[in-house]
């Protein structure tokens, strides 16, 4: 061996030699020192588990705010719609019986865009409540604006229609019974 070699090596051979250095643990002390890190290791794997469970919850109570101000922006963008969509329903109502083309046509057109309107809504998650004359009151999707003393209560007319957003009523129909 060279004595440059021999230089690095005898170091080592000291350090490793001298027998009073070497630990030697005692079968007690592995077992006490295996049985902590076993505690550890399910506290974290508890905590780990908690944790998740803590997200889950987290991204369950994001879904559910997600859709309920979906639900608000839809209704303060249609809120102010109803007035509008409420008087060409009654404009329909009222209109007049001629047999000029021009206005069968325009009437037929404003119909026509009312309901690819209310198909286009529909496909959003928004349904227009248009209750039909003669159809029985529902007090679920109507408010009526008289009292009929009949018992059996009939729409008799439509005077603004409803709104409802992805299910839930938003703006009830309001109708003469």
């Amino acid at each position: 061996m060279t004595s440059h070699a021999k230089k690095h090596v005898d170091p080592l051979h000291k350090k490793v030699s001298k027998p009073e250095e070497v630990s030697v643990h005692k079968p007690v002390e592995i077992e006490k020192k295996h049985s902590a890190h076993e505690e550890k290791i399910k506290e974290l794997e508890h905590k780990n588990l908690r944790l998740y469970a803590d997200m889950d919850n987290l991204h369950k109570q994001h879904t559910i705010d997600l859709d309920r101000y979906k639900k608000i922006g839809k209704r303060a963008v249609l809120d102010p719609l109803v007035g509008f969509l409420s008087t060409l329903h009654i404009a329909f109502s009222y209109a007049p019986h001629t047999d000029d083309v021009k206005v069968l046509t325009y009437i037929a057109t404003l119909k026509s865009s009312f309901e690819k309107l209310k198909s286009e809504l529909s496909e959003a998650g928004v349904a227009i409540v248009v209750p039909e004359k003669g159809a029985g009151f529902d007090p679920e999707k109507m408010r009526a604006l008289n009292n009929s003393e009949d018992e059996k209560t009939v729409v008799k007319n439509v005077v603004s229609v409803g709104l409802s957003v992805d299910g839930q009523l938003i703006t009830p129909a309001t109708v003469l019974v």
